[in-house]
């Protein structure tokens, strides 16, 4: 296993690619926690019953999706990422070409 240093923390990740790599995760993946980053609320997008976050935790940008609409732009909250759910990429384009996917 090699070990991805991210605005998360370390994640252990197998067969991450070697050298910088991309982190890759669907808007599901990130939930709130009583632990974790903060991140503060840039928009929020309502789809129905659900609402999509847009977050930036530092100088990275990200979305969650949100089933209880928690939060309004400019507040913070704390969020984590199930790890069994991410991808690492290689950070190289010529690279992820050939990446083979699935």
């Amino acid at each position: 296993d090699q070990a991805a240093h991210t605005v998360f923390g370390t994640i252990q990740a197998s067969g991450a690619p070697a050298g910088p790599a991309i982190l890759m995760f669907r808007p599901e993946v990130l939930v709130a926690a009583t632990e974790g980053v903060e991140a503060r609320i840039v928009a929020r997008t309502f789809y129905g019953a659900n609402a999509r976050l847009e977050l930036a935790v530092g100088d990275f940008s990200m979305e969650m999706a949100n089933h209880a609409g928690a939060g309004d732009p400019g507040d913070t909250l704390r969020v984590r990422l199930v790890e069994a759910e991410i991808v690492l990429v290689p950070a190289e384009p010529d690279a992820l070409s050939a990446t083979p996917m699935g």
